[in-house]
């Protein structure tokens, strides 16, 4: 799990925008708190707007209610 996160966040650091996104949906499969999930599909609603994948953007946008 921690690798996981370290991986994507050295990927957002590199501007690596799709592997970041692909290591933050893997961690989302794995057995994580509320707490971590909400942090992980906020940083995807970022990503997603930077990449512009509109529509999961707009499908994260929705779950997450902002």
């Amino acid at each position: 799990k921690n690798f996981y996160m370290n991986q994507a966040q050295t990927y957002e650091k590199e501007k690596r925008r799709a592997r970041a996104i692909l290591t933050y949906q893997k961690l989302l499969t794995m057995n994580l708190l509320d707490l971590e999930k909400e942090t992980i599909n906020r940083k995807l609603l970022i990503l997603y707007k930077e990449t512009g994948m509109i529509k999961e953007f707009m499908d994260m946008r929705k779950k997450l209610g902002v």
